[in-house]
């Protein structure tokens, strides 16, 4: 494997880990909207928020998924 192609897993890498950190924090913070009891609060946004926090914790997972195999694939081509 080049030094290029193991520059851009590297980089990679990083980008998934960054990534699921931050779709981590941002389903997080959804979560915190829909346990913080507000008055006027309307009957459709906790569904709504709810299935963001989901949609956001499935995308972290795919990008732990897409770094697991970036790293296997990089370990494997430096042996």
């Amino acid at each position: 494997m080049s030094e290029k192609e193991m520059k851009e897993l590297e980089g990679k890498v990083a980008d998934f880990n960054r990534f699921r950190f931050i779709l981590l924090s941002l389903s997080t913070i959804l979560f915190l909207g829909v346990i913080v009891p507000v008055d006027g609060k309307l009957a459709w946004i906790p569904p709504l928020l709810i299935s963001g926090v989901f949609l956001l914790i499935a995308s972290a997972l795919y990008c732990h998924f897409e770094t697991m195999k970036a790293t296997k694939k990089l370990m494997e081509k430096q042996n």
